[in-house]
């Protein structure tokens, strides 16, 4: 009814008031928010916080919010757990979401997040990977990506950044461990 496009149960799920196109008052409506990857119930550019959660390697890191496209940014994100690709897809929401996270890094690099894709390999089509969102009011959403594909590539190959009509998720590492000479990308899309 408030005119925003997000329909009621997206609404209720995101704790959004379907009376008001711009719940926080921020001047954005509550969907657009919500595809860019904004906490619709927060005003101004904050961000819902995000854990990506792969059971079959026993990960769950944070996802950060990279502002950054350049190697030496997204280094810096990656001490802080995985970095979400700028101008990628945000969780559950229609296009590709780009996760990357080291599988090895310098032995004199600080951070306790250095190995946390180097079991990526072990994933295989029909595992799982959960992405959780959590919004500044309280509201959770976990989207549950099954896995389809694996590959490794060249760190420009277009299959990475390639398009998709629905819900996709990819991640990537460094690989094979201890270099950063390719790239294993594994690929999954949105459970309904």
């Amino acid at each position: 009814p408030d005119g925003d496009g997000l329909p009621n149960y997206l609404e209720y799920i995101h704790g959004t008031d379907p009376k008001k196109s711009d719940t926080d008052g921020d001047g954005f409506t509550d969907r657009p928010e919500i595809t860019n990857g904004y906490d619709p119930a927060a005003p101004g550019d904050a961000r819902p916080s995000v854990e990506v959660s792969i059971p079959k390697i026993g990960v769950i890191p944070p996802m950060v919010w990279s502002a950054s496209v350049d190697e030496k940014g997204q280094l810096a994100d990656l001490v802080n757990g995985v970095a979400h690709f700028p101008q990628t897809a945000s969780p559950g929401q229609n296009g590709d979401m780009i996760i990357s996270g080291h599988s090895s890094n310098y032995i004199w690099a600080k951070g306790k997040y250095n190995y946390i894709f180097a079991k990526l390999n072990n994933l295989v089509s029909g595992d799982i990977v959960d992405v959780k969102t959590t919004q500044q009011n309280g509201k959770t959403i976990t989207y549950h990506y099954k896995i389809s594909e694996k590959f490794t590539a060249v760190p420009d190959d277009e299959r990475i950044f390639e398009n998709t009509d629905g819900s996709a998720l990819t991640l990537s590492t460094c690989w094979p461990l201890g270099t950063n000479l390719r790239r294993l990308i594994v690929k999954g899309s949105l459970v309904n």
